[in-house]
């Protein structure tokens, strides 16, 4: 195994211990591409590191970095917002937008491991928001006929 791959697991399994409580398995392959709407890792001798989404055949994201700090956070950011999710499906209200529930939720997961990654993943949340605010009762549900 390469030293860059053995300190993305390290890490990672350092980070996870903070969010689960245990270090868990990593859960991506080193250059293998699933390209069933899932991700993997690649790098190159300069040491820049790609974190790509692929999905039949094709590549859906890219993200790429040389720290080891800013792919974590993506790696993490995608457990918190799955966490998120997952608590919101379970405190569901059927009528506001999900994500007044999920986004604050996804915050507080991320705080576990960094407060700065929380901070960082609030402010990311306010610009989506700006773009497309909170949508409550989309098809007029709790609306009374006259």
């Amino acid at each position: 195994m390469n030293d860059l791959e053995e300190r993305i697991k390290e890490c990672y399994a350092r980070l996870n211990k903070r969010l689960s409580g245990k270090s868990g398995k990593f859960p991506f392959e080193f250059f293998i591409r699933d390209d069933a709407g899932y991700y993997h890792i690649e790098y190159n001798d300069s040491g820049k590191i790609s974190f790509v989404g692929t999905d039949r055949g094709r590549d859906t994201c890219r993200y790429e970095t040389y720290d080891v700090c800013e792919l974590m956070y993506w790696i993490f950011k995608g457990a918190a917002f799955s966490r998120g999710q997952a608590y919101e499906f379970e405190h569901r209200h059927s009528t506001n937008d999900p994500r007044r529930i999920w986004f604050p939720k996804a915050v507080e997961e991320i705080s576990k491991i960094s407060p700065e990654w929380a901070e960082r993943m609030k402010t990311e949340q306010e610009e989506i928001l700006q773009v497309h605010p909170f949508v409550d009762d989309p098809f007029g549900v709790t609306k009374k006929d006259h």
